[in-house]
């Protein structure tokens, strides 16, 4: 939602970072690519990520912060499932008192962020404008599911003997098929492929 009613170009230009005749070079181009005003200039490597966001971010009426200090209460990490952020790129990273501050890549993220009201009834959200690496990375050391419900998790929790199943050199054809079987290594590659369809996606890589 536009909050200062002014252009994101209007915006770039009083703060110097692009020139009147670079903002409409860019609108010229923009009705058929379909691409928003700020990305055109950041593909063109006219303005910085940087720069686009904290102009974003002033043009919402949102603070720009390019890094985030995750300090989540314990009892509000679980509210909403890992998957959801991670499908929209948006999290929640800190709370005071009966507010918690949501980290967003995109300020037009409305829609989400009404859903993520309705997990955490009863708390005033605010929203601030982030790198989306910035926010992937918060989700990825926080909200990581546990246990059996991912490879991590699973890879942690095993014993001993599963762990030496899995990570042991085979040379011969027939031990390999032989481990292929274990109970340790289907459960891996079932919890890979689960991960994958939970997060939609279109590759599985596995490196050693």
């Amino acid at each position: 939602m536009n909050i200062s009613g002014r252009k994101i170009g209007e915006i770039l230009i009083s703060h110097d970072v692009i020139s009147e005749k670079e903002i409409t070079s860019a609108l010229k181009i923009q009705p058929e690519s379909g691409i928003r005003i700020g990305e055109i200039l950041l593909q063109k490597g006219l303005i910085t990520e940087e720069n686009l966001l904290s102009c974003l971010a002033q043009q919402n009426g949102m603070n720009f912060e390019a890094k985030l200090e995750f300090s989540l209460k314990e009892n509000l990490i679980e509210k909403v499932p890992a998957k959801f952020f991670k499908k929209n790129i948006i999290v929640p990273y800190k709370s005071s008192g009966k507010k918690i501050f949501i980290a967003v890549a995109d300020p037009l993220e409305v829609l989400t962020l009404d859903d993520i009201k309705n997990f955490y009834s009863g708390f005033k959200l605010i929203t601030v404008l982030s790198f989306a690496d910035e926010i992937k990375k918060i989700i990825s050391e926080n909200f990581r599911a546990a246990g059996e419900n991912s490879s991590d998790g699973l890879m942690e929790n095993l014993d001993s003997d599963a762990y030496d199943l899995l990570t042991n050199s085979f040379d011969e054809t027939e031990d390999i098929l032989d481990m292929a079987n274990e109970a340790p290594i289907i459960k891996f590659v079932n919890t890979i492929i689960t991960e994958a369809v939970n997060e939609s996606a279109s590759d599985i890589h596995v490196e050693p």
